[in-house]
């Protein structure tokens, strides 16, 4: 269930791409429009268990992202599924801090689901309980 007011969009590497229709003005001046992204694809080939991700997908990310810092990670379950969540603070080009918080559901042993939800980091409280509902309720279907 994506919050109300947001719209769908279309990414050709992206299952589902969503995101306000309205851009948060920032105190710099800059705008930045809340995001939510989801891309279910097979395993990483180094990765053939949930504990992987554990151990080894947030070292990846932040090779790959090296201005991405790290707020704090956990797994849990979700409606029985396995989930690791990875929550992060990026600094773009031109200054601005997002907050990102990546969920992987460890759907069965061929297939994951990464979701992606991402705000300004000023106005992230406004959206962290609105992005947890929206991810909670979010259903995978073959």
């Amino acid at each position: 269930r994506l919050p109300l007011g947001w719209q769908v969009g279309s990414h050709e590497k992206l299952d589902l791409l969503a995101g306000s229709q309205l851009e948060d003005e920032l105190e710099n001046g800059t705008k930045f429009r809340a995001t939510l992204n989801v891309k279910v694809a097979p395993h990483p080939s180094e990765i053939t268990s949930f504990a992987g991700y554990e151990a080894v997908y947030k070292n990846e990310i932040f090779k790959s992202y090296p201005s991405m810092e790290e707020i704090s990670s956990s797994s849990t379950k979700f409606d029985g599924v396995d989930v690791y969540v990875l929550n992060v603070r990026n600094t773009g080009p031109d200054g601005t801090v997002v907050r990102q918080t990546a969920y992987l559901f460890y759907l069965n042993d061929k297939y994951f689901a990464a979701v992606w939800v991402a705000a300004a980091e000023e106005t992230w409280d406004s959206y962290s309980s609105v992005f947890n509902d929206s991810v909670r309720t979010l259903k995978i279907v073959e």
